[in-house]
């Protein structure tokens, strides 16, 4: 269960950025680049307040490197 702003899309992608209590949400950008465009804000049962990193610990998800637009 989640909340997010109005304007987010179906296929955007949820990030917990490090040092942030909170997750965004990302749309990718038009080109063939790797840029992310930051759409908001959002609220994710399960990662909230650094819980995410219990699951980068085990491997259950990814660190990667993105450029904001």
């Amino acid at each position: 269960m989640g909340l997010a702003p109005p304007y987010a899309k179906s296929g955007n992608d949820i990030a917990v950025l490090f040092g942030s209590k909170v997750p965004f949400i990302l749309r990718k950008g038009d080109d063939a680049s790797d840029h992310c465009l930051l759409i908001g804000e959002t609220h994710v049962q399960g990662i909230m307040d650094d819980k995410v990193m219990i699951f980068l610990g085990e491997g259950n998800v990814k660190a990667e490197i993105i450029t904001l637009c």
